[in-house]
């Protein structure tokens, strides 16, 4: 019988399957920094938290006139998708 492939980042199983605790797990199987968000990552977070309540802009206005600010161009020649 084949089993399912599971990608890594479950430290959750990981930490039930070994009996340790979360912080003394670090896993390496994916893209995740073991010491965490970086200090300014956690503030530009706590400083957008004001804002979750609202659906994001679906034209991505603020961010379209922030990249044509950097890069010189018309807010027009950005096509913003997830």
């Amino acid at each position: 019988m084949k089993t399912p492939h599971k990608h890594g980042g479950d430290i959750y199983a990981a930490a039930r399957e070994s009996g340790r605790r979360l912080d003394q797990l670090v896993d390496f199987s994916a893209s995740i920094n073991p010491l965490g968000p970086s200090p300014k990552a956690m503030r530009a977070i706590e400083a957008g938290l004001a804002h979750v309540l609202h659906y994001p802009d679906p034209d991505c206005v603020a961010l379209r006139q922030a990249l044509a600010k950097r890069w010189h161009l018309s807010p027009d020649r950005f096509a913003i998708g997830n």
